[in-house]
């Protein structure tokens, strides 16, 4: 490589820089607000409950709660709660034989994995 293929951290823009730039554009602007909304409109239409998950792996709640050595009435509390443990929710994905991610995702466009290893 000669000097002139080559790019030096002299030449690199710092990405929020390059993100602010091409979102001051009226029309880029509106593309990615159309696409945002679309984002958020196909997550509450799809958005998969435990139970509407289990259901779509085939699996009862007897058969669940075999899996989870709960009881049905256990599995029924877990899958309507409005708020489950992770350990819980790790467990319960685990028994329909996934892992369990937990990604935080910031408004700057950064993703985080969340380890989840400690997590009984």
């Amino acid at each position: 490589m000669n000097d002139e293929t080559m790019s030096g951290p002299d030449e690199w823009q710092d990405w929020a820089e390059v993100a602010a730039d091409d979102l001051a554009d009226p029309t880029f602007r509106a593309l990615v607000d159309e696409i945002d909304a679309d984002q958020e409109q196909w997550a509450r239409e799809y958005a998969a409950t435990l139970g509407a998950l289990r259901k779509a792996l085939r699996v009862t709640q007897a058969d669940m709660a075999g899996r989870l050595g709960a009881s049905q009435p256990e599995v029924s509390r877990i899958e309507h709660r409005d708020d489950v443990l992770v350990s819980t929710l790790r467990a319960f994905v685990g028994a329909l034989g996934a892992d369990l991610e937990l990604v935080a995702r910031f408004r700057d466009g950064h993703v985080v994995r969340i380890d989840l290893s400690d997590v009984a």
